[in-house]
């Protein structure tokens, strides 16, 4: 046998392990018996590429509730296969789950398939967050004007607050106090 890259083989049925398109074209093979070679016989081999996913990407981090984009970059002709958490399988190649929960947080891997050949995987991370979920807001009133307004929740760690009310009263702490207060506060 003898055919593209320098390839040679005295196998009866040779095989070539790893395959690059540098592989395809005319082989040739002729047998030899009892010191007579055959005409030589040629076979073309075809090589398609395989798919190379470039992008793969998703949004987030995500709340609880929001939905999943999940991207990859286009190859004409191409099938694609998604799998990730939760069991999740889609063949689109920019697929979306709504109402998202914890457990589609993970790992997403996405190959593509044309020409019969199929592509290395690429995978993207996508994390949902719960949303907090804060049990109760309470205040000391009613106060008397003058005297102080305490505004109070229970602690949720790693938590940021964002408080707003009447007055154009707004505070990032988690206990805020209104100094002096006024009929405009409540």
């Amino acid at each position: 046998w003898s055919g593209p890259n320098s390839f040679t083989s005295s196998d009866q049925n040779p095989v070539i392990p790893i395959t690059t398109v540098n592989a395809a074209g005319l082989y040739t093979v002729t047998a030899t018996a009892n010191f007579c070679t055959s005409a030589p016989q040629t076979t073309t081999v075809v090589i398609n590429p395989s798919p190379v996913i470039g992008t793969v990407s998703a949004n987030g981090p995500l709340c609880k509730g929001q939905t999943i984009n999940l991207s990859t970059s286009n190859i004409p002709g191409a099938i694609f296969k998604w799998t990730g958490p939760n069991g999740f399988t889609s063949t689109d190649q920019n697929p979306s789950i709504p109402n998202a929960d914890i457990v589609h947080s993970g790992i997403y891997s996405v190959t593509a398939t044309a020409n019969n050949c199929t592509s290395l995987p690429k995978t993207v991370s996508v994390t949902v967050t719960a949303i907090p979920n804060i049990s109760s807001v309470n205040n000391n009133g009613p106060v008397c004007e003058g005297k102080q307004i305490l505004l109070t929740t229970p602690d949720i760690t790693g938590a940021t607050f964002a408080w707003s009310g009447p007055n154009g009263f707004k505070s990032t702490q988690q206990n805020p106090v209104i100094n002096a207060a006024v009929a405009a506060n409540a």
